[in-house]
């Protein structure tokens, strides 16, 4: 409909410029919204107060009535409205729940995410930064990526960190972290957040540290509906860990923990770190899923990967061939049918 007024109007190529101009504002108003932390509701009143305009305009008043019904239906069903343990970010749904103890679960998307508690309730961060502590090497300069509501500074704190970058790319999530923390490790001086990339964050600074911590690096979704590239698609390339290695001091460890399920994701982790370190990683298995990665700098050179590794030209560590997922194929089989 849209291409035949273009073709019955005067002016189609004016015409085509204020439908792109349309366009780019309603990109750019909805990522104000989401910058900012706005409900749908706000979302959604934004677009029917505008629209509302448009047909008042227009002469076409007999339909507010019928719009005003239809938005207080769709804003009702999506906002939530009053639940205080909601929130939005520029990339979740955010959903806190409290757990035993001084636990706070959050969840984002639906989906379980993080925790956060006081020191002494969080067992399995203690038993990893006794780890880094049993290596000998001090915590004097220490940067986590991924460091959300703060329970990996939290306990690095409690282990004798004396400086710590701590970088996280939901500011939302940060946020909570500094307001709704039952120890407030946010609040500690030696603590400088960012709010970044961690791969951007590594190719920007020039500071060396002691210990580079992959504190649960994980999303729990895609950057696009359109591709598979999550949040964390490019800390985990060979690139990227050649640029950890840069950033460590000698001596210096790098650290990656997460629950990796399945045995050829531990060996693929593996993989890289041997190549990038020149030395296999110490591997300590902390729980029935959960692995920790342990690589020193030391002065050996890198080797070849033993086996397919993940780049920047293909950054899907999670995928275990080099090919695409086999639900792609009906897909284009349906779009190639129906397009001849």
């Amino acid at each position: 409909p849209l291409g035949k007024f273009f073709l019955v109007a005067k002016r189609p190529l004016v015409m085509y410029i204020y439908d792109i101009i349309g366009s780019l504002a309603g990109i750019g108003i909805f990522r104000t919204l989401v910058f900012f932390g706005f409900p749908p509701m706000v979302w959604f009143g934004v677009f029917f107060a505008l629209f509302i305009v448009f047909l008042w305009l227009n002469d076409h008043r007999k339909h507010l009535v019928f719009l005003l019904f239809i938005s207080l239906g769709v804003v009702g069903v999506v906002s939530e409205v009053g639940n205080k343990n909601i929130y939005w970010s520029p990339y979740h749904k955010i959903m806190l729940v409290p757990g035993p103890g001084s636990e706070t679960d959050l969840y984002t998307n639906g989906v379980g995410h993080q925790f956060f508690s006081k020191q002494e309730d969080a067992p399995l961060y203690s038993f990893i930064y006794a780890r880094l502590v049993q290596t000998g090497r001090p915590l004097d300069d220490v940067l986590i990526i991924g460091a959300g509501t703060g329970q990996d500074v939290n306990v690095a704190l409690a282990s004798g960190a004396k400086r710590i970058d701590a970088v996280e790319i939901d500011p939302v999530i940060l946020r909570i972290g500094k307001e709704k923390h039952p120890d407030h490790p946010y609040d500690n001086p030696v603590v400088t957040t960012f709010v970044d990339d961690g791969r951007n964050f590594l190719r920007n600074t020039d500071k060396q540290y002691d210990f580079i911590i992959f504190a649960l690096t994980d999303s729990p979704i895609a950057n696009s509906r359109l591709g598979q590239v999550r949040l964390e698609s490019y800390l985990f390339t060979m690139e990227a860990l050649r640029l950890v290695r840069e950033r460590l001091k000698p001596g210096g460890y790098f650290v990656a923990y997460n629950d990796y399920r399945q045995q050829w994701l531990i060996d693929r982790l593996s993989t890289m770190i041997e190549s990038v370190f020149g030395k296999e990683p110490r591997k300590r298995k902390l729980s029935d899923m959960t692995i920790l990665f342990l690589a020193q700098n030391e002065s050996t050179a890198q080797i070849p990967p033993k086996a397919f590794v993940p780049t920047d030209d293909w950054p899907f560590f999670y995928r275990r061939n080099r090919s695409f997922g086999g639900f792609h194929i009906p897909i284009l089989a349906s779009m190639f049918l129906i397009s001849t």
